[in-house]
């Protein structure tokens, strides 16, 4: 199939999170296993380390009178299969932030540059032609498309396609005034409870929903939690009308990427053979890098991500006294809500010898400390798939996290029988409570002092396959049937 992926961002071009590193990655998955793929997002100077990719074009534009911008196309083929094409216009992308300032503010004009977006998109595709099958669209950013190309006066883009819309985050929803309405090209009637009219707003991730033949998340659980009210965050009702075409998918990670035997950033590589040796060496490298006491007698902890409140980074802070009267350590990398910044950095502060903090984001630290970490907390509120806990146990770090969404369907919990049958891989706690967490941190302790129990839960957590090897085939069946639904349509 000629597969046509649309997105903000896909690493390596630019990546401010999971679904940079979930759609370039799958995209190279699927044109290994035999797809034509072409993956159509912005051009983001800022986020891209290398050099500039080729220019393909230049001084286009959508004809539509409101756009704030001609642009250019960049194109990159990394291997047969899979091609980039970058949309180039400076004045829209070309910014230290792909959404918002170093503050974290989204930027003012984000519904001008992505209303954009999706009409380059459709210029990009007349321009050069590309066979379409499926259009994968990715989050809110690309929802409108389907909306604009129906619309589009003269666009050749009309033969049926399929189109599958993926929610990674249905907390980021592309919702924008009434007032902003004239940025979409599209008539007003389109403003409608039926439409994409959303609470008195209008919602780009809700277009995307409608307009899609299938929708995919990215976890079995999570597709289920998005169908009540805690989780859909006002789209329960949609995907419940939905329901039949709504699947879940785990996301997958580069096994090469992300391998401890061949880490160049690792003070000593391992494999499941050498884990003992080599985690050991990285440890104690760390502890001794962060001043944490070097030893290898007391759990160490790792936390890698945004501090934001969905992450639950607070959860360690609101229970730090009961957490740190033990000999636990605690290692966290991360940036975001300057609150949760200033909480953590205090938290390090006090209890210099317990916890150690960096603000902001460098992947070598992470490596080190997927490496280092004994076990690794993610106590999120929610959390759609989640890949650090993917990436915990690629390294041997046994993951504590709270029992939702991805986390689930990832992590198999430690009971006695699971131990038994050395299936486990972490740790579940099911409140969001301060004893849950207690009792969570004793069963972690308890299970560490045991060097067979513990070494038997590294070896199940490294020899789970997380590859995008089981979710390409389903990703595959996903496409086939939004093609035969588009082809029903449009007969």
């Amino acid at each position: 199939m000629n597969i046509l992926m649309v997105s903000a961002e896909a690493f390596p071009f630019s990546k401010t999170g999971g679904l940079g590193d979930v759609v370039g990655s799958l995209s190279q998955a699927l044109a290994q296993s035999g797809e034509q793929v072409t993956v159509l997002l912005p051009y983001w100077p800022a986020g891209h380390a290398g050099p500039p990719p080729a220019r393909l074009a230049t001084g286009l534009n959508t004809s539509f009178p409101g756009d704030p911008a001609e642009f250019g196309i960049r194109v990159d083929r990394p291997h047969e299969g899979l091609t980039y094409l970058l949309i180039d216009a400076p004045n829209l992308f070309d910014r230290a932030g792909l959404y918002g300032d170093e503050t974290g503010r989204a930027y003012l004009d984000n519904v001008a540059r992505f209303t954009f977006f999706g009409r380059a998109v459709l210029k990009v595709i007349d321009h050069c032609s590309l066979p379409t099958d499926v259009l994968h669209l990715h989050d809110w950013h690309a929802g409108l498309l389907p909306w604009q190309r129906r619309f589009s006066s003269g666009s050749k883009t009309v033969a049926p396609v399929g189109i599958v819309q993926t929610i990674h985050n249905i907390a980021y929803q592309g919702r924008f005034a009434a007032d902003d309405w004239k940025w979409t090209g599209l008539p007003r009637s389109a403003f409608s409870l039926e439409g994409i009219e959303f609470w008195g707003d209008w919602s780009m991730l809700k277009a995307g929903i409608l307009a899609a033949d299938q929708i995919t998340t990215v976890s079995p659980t999570y597709a289920q939690e998005l169908l009540g009210a805690d989780q859909g965050k006002g789209f329960e009702g949609i995907l419940a009308s939905r329901q039949a075409r709504l699947t879940g998918i785990i996301n997958g990670i580069d096994r090469d990427k992300w391998n401890p035997a061949s880490d160049s950033h690792l003070e000593c590589r391992y494999d499941l053979a050498t884990v003992g040796v080599g985690k050991a060496a990285c440890k104690r490298r760390l502890q001794l890098d962060w001043g944490l006491p070097a030893r290898h007698d007391v759990p160490l902890i790792g936390m890698v991500g945004r501090l934001t409140e969905q992450k639950g980074i607070d959860a360690l802070l609101l229970f730090a006294k009961h957490l740190l009267n033990r000999e636990t350590q605690f290692a966290i990398l991360g940036q975001g809500d300057r609150n949760l910044e200033e909480l953590v950095t205090q938290l390090a502060e006090c209890y210099p010898d317990r916890v150690r903090a960096k603000i902001g984001f460098h992947e070598s630290e992470a490596r080190r400390i997927y490496a280092a970490a004994d076990g690794f907390f993610m106590p999120s509120r929610f959390e759609p798939c989640g890949l650090s806990q993917l990436l915990a146990m690629r390294y041997g770090a046994i993951p504590i996290v709270h029992a939702v969404g991805g986390l689930i369907d990832t992590v198999v919990d430690a009971t006695p029988s699971t131990i038994e049958r050395r299936t486990a891989t972490g740790f579940h706690f099911h409140r969001w409570s301060e004893e849950a967490l207690i009792g969570v941190f004793a069963r972690v302790e308890e299970a560490f002092r045991s060097r067979l129990v513990w070494d038997g839960l590294i070896a199940s957590a490294m020899q789970a396959d997380w590859s995008w090897a089981k979710s390409v085939p389903q990703y595959q069946r996903v496409y086939g049937q939004a093609c035969r639904f588009a082809q029903r349509a449009g007969s």
